[in-house]
């Protein structure tokens, strides 16, 4: 079988500033209660070393986070130093394994002041990610968009299914949403202004969607827009009709609708209000922070579990949404 090499970290690094590579991870288990974000990228400032980084929600308003530096990708696995992620299966399944400290903030603290240093407890975590839609090539198109979230840019939804053992709590997960995502190229936040990323999964009707829509400064309306609706095995291109965007700190788990049109018809969405936020800071050059970042320039992102209301259907999903009230100096 031939390798598909997009799956996999790249062997030749290109010596183009701003260039990276990332893979990110959403899942999402309402009956236990969990909702996970994992990232796992090459460091701007020596793409050899990899950043991983964790969030992970038990409750409505604690947030475990683990962050680390490392050298441990090969051609096969993608890993930083304790979070490692193995292609199983090109298209259909992959790994994710975090054995290694974490700790454990309130929302609250996040947003004041970040992850400041504390304590930490051992954080287990094991989820097969298992497709459940073909591979989405989301691309950048547009000039704005493909320099701000990569030139190759893959999109999949599928389901979880494993545990998370944070202390002495463990929480098994058994068919959660999950959408997983694997980027390359530049990634250069200076003209970033709003964005929404967001994927759904009605498992009834067999349909799931993802979406990508950015503004930027200094261009009216939409710099990129990009989204796709899949029925079983079939992907349709999808425009988006109408979405909604964040202004600040307000619209932290609000309700907002999202509205897509394919040749199958038009796609009226409704995320009525998230029950939990995992609070994410990032700064240009592209790294990611829990939370706030005193003193730092940066763009602030909402990383939220979404139950979506399609016309009475119910579905799973996940949205971020992010906003910059000033250009990046």
């Amino acid at each position: 079988m031939q390798r598909n090499a997009d799956e996999y970290p790249l062997a030749d690094i290109p010596a183009t500033p701003l260039w990276g590579e990332n893979y990110a991870f959403s899942c999402f288990d309402p009956t236990q209660g969990v909702a996970v974000i994992a990232m796992l990228g090459r460091w701007w400032a020596d793409p050899r070393i990899w950043r991983e980084f964790l969030m992970i929600s038990l409750s409505d308003d604690s947030v475990i986070v683990a962050k680390n530096y490392g050298q441990a990708t090969t051609s096969d696995v993608a890993s930083a130093a304790l979070f490692r992620v193995e292609v199983a299966e090109a298209g259909q399944s992959l790994r994710l394994r975090f054995d290694g400290p974490a700790s454990v903030y309130s929302r609250a603290e996040l947003l004041a002041q970040g992850a400041t240093p504390r304590r930490a407890e051992l954080l287990r975590a094991d989820i097969d990610f298992r497709a459940v839609a073909p591979v989405w090539n989301m691309s950048g198109h547009e000039e704005h968009g493909e320099t701000i979230a990569g030139s190759l840019h893959l999109e999949q939804v599928g389901t979880g299914h494993g545990f998370v053992e944070f202390g002495d709590e463990r929480r098994a997960i058994e068919r959660a949403f999950m959408n997983r995502d694997h980027s390359r190229g530049v990634r250069d936040l200076t003209p970033f202004r709003r964005h929404c990323w967001a994927q759904g999964w009605f498992p009834a009707e067999d349909v799931t969607f993802n979406v990508y829509a950015i503004e930027v400064f200094g261009v009216d309306g939409l710099a990129m827009q990009t989204a796709t609706v899949s029925h079983g095995d079939q992907r349709y291109p999808a425009e988006i009709v109408a979405v909604e965007l964040i202004e600040g700190l307000h619209d932290m788990m609000g309700a907002f609708r999202l509205t897509l049109r394919t040749e199958l018809g038009e796609m009226s969405l409704l995320n009525p209000g998230a029950d939990r936020s995992l609070p994410v800071g990032v700064t240009n050059p592209w790294e990611v922070f829990a939370g706030a970042t005193p003193g730092q320039h940066n763009m602030m992102t909402f990383e939220e579990p979404v139950r979506w209301d399609w016309d009475g259907r119910s579905g799973l999903g996940w949205s971020e949404r992010a906003f910059k009230a000033a250009p990046f100096d």
